[in-house]
């Protein structure tokens, strides 16, 4: 009996000092412009505007094209869904669905371009440019 409330004990107080992980900060601001590899001939650029919550908006450009995109961020997960006009193969809708790293520098995912003849898919990584300071603190 002795034995089994000394093993209750060491479970009780080896469960108890357990610690929680601590969660990194998830409170990052994405605003900013974001571009992908300068030395590709179409680059796209992402003017991105994030709400300090969920929500993420801005403008892009690609291949001359300019776009309005939304979005949401979790845990740094971000989904952007856009609508390309006026392609060289039609009207496209697409999404980039991707991970901002620790510190919100950078962008790294994959892109989907559909319409109802074609599905375009491959990855796509930008990095911060510039940053939009907040005036108010």
């Amino acid at each position: 009996m002795k034995k089994v409330l000394v093993i209750y004990l060491i479970i009780f107080i080896t469960g108890c000092s357990y610690e929680n992980p601590v969660e990194p900060d998830s409170n990052i601001n994405y605003s900013g412009e974001y571009q992908t590899n300068l030395e590709e001939t179409n680059t796209v650029i992402l003017y991105m505007y994030h709400d300090g919550k969920i929500s993420i908006s801005g403008s892009g450009n690609w291949n001359g094209l300019t776009f309005i995109f939304t979005g949401t961020v979790m845990n740094k997960h971000a989904v952007l869904n856009f609508s390309l006009k006026k392609t060289n193969i039609g009207d496209l809708e697409g999404s980039i669905d991707g991970f901002f790293d620790v510190h919100g520098k950078f962008l790294a995912g994959g892109y989907t371009l559909r319409n109802e003849y074609n599905i375009l898919q491959n990855s796509i990584s930008f990095k911060l440019v510039s940053k939009v300071v907040s005036l108010n603190k």
